[in-house]
């Protein structure tokens, strides 16, 4: 069995065995909406793009984020080194959501935590060997964000998010970068993970 296999297969028993014993989720759509709103209140600039991307690494994980181990290796060396300070206290954990749940681990937090990068890396890259969401889930987690935001008064950008949904469901929802404005204004330096892997590792809750 290669490294790789190996990897992947050692991720979805540990999510099997750690799933076993949890409370019945509410339905994922439901949970990536008001993941969403916890996203929007810790990042109020967030725009549709933002949005978009937040449900979009919920349902598919980061697989489209690696090409290879080597290359995603020396992607988390560069960013570390060049990581800029905030104004924005990001939490180390920050649920997603998704048919098979996912997380972000910001860095800052993670590093500031005595975090070591390369059991991140593994972490990581076994979460990209796991990640299974289709179109019919984005589709779902989508439907209900949109109702959520709507229910939330911010109608805004429920209308933007579902117009760029539409513009892009023909693509079968291809990842998208974060706006300009949250880039700029948040910097945003994080890696998308099994939730259930993180747990194990103790980074979230």
């Amino acid at each position: 069995m290669t490294p790789a296999r190996a990897i992947a297969f050692l991720a979805v028993a540990m999510i099997a065995a750690l799933g076993a014993t949890a409370e019945p989720p509410l339905p994922a759509p439901r949970e990536q909406a008001s993941a969403l709103l916890d996203e929007l209140r810790l990042h109020p600039d967030a725009a549709a793009d933002d949005a978009y991307k937040f449900l979009h690494q919920g349902v598919f994980g980061p697989g489209h984020a690696i090409d290879d181990r080597k290359s995603a290796a020396r992607a988390l060396e560069e960013e570390v080194a060049a990581l800029a300070p905030t104004s924005v206290t990001d939490p180390l954990c920050q649920p997603l959501g998704g048919p098979t749940p996912m997380a972000r681990i910001h860095l800052r937090p993670f590093l500031a935590g005595g975090g070591d990068i390369s059991v991140l890396l593994d972490v990581f890259v076994a979460s990209a060997a796991v990640a299974a969401g289709t179109a019919a889930d984005m589709d779902a987690a989508l439907a209900a964000a949109v109702a959520v935001l709507v229910k939330d008064g911010s109608w805004g950008l429920a209308g933007e998010l579902e117009g760029m949904a539409k513009g892009l469901a023909a693509g079968s929802y291809p990842a998208v970068s974060h706006s300009e404005p949250y880039r700029n204004g948040y910097k945003p330096a994080y890696r998308v993970v099994a939730l259930e892997l993180a747990r194990a590792k103790g980074w979230c809750p």
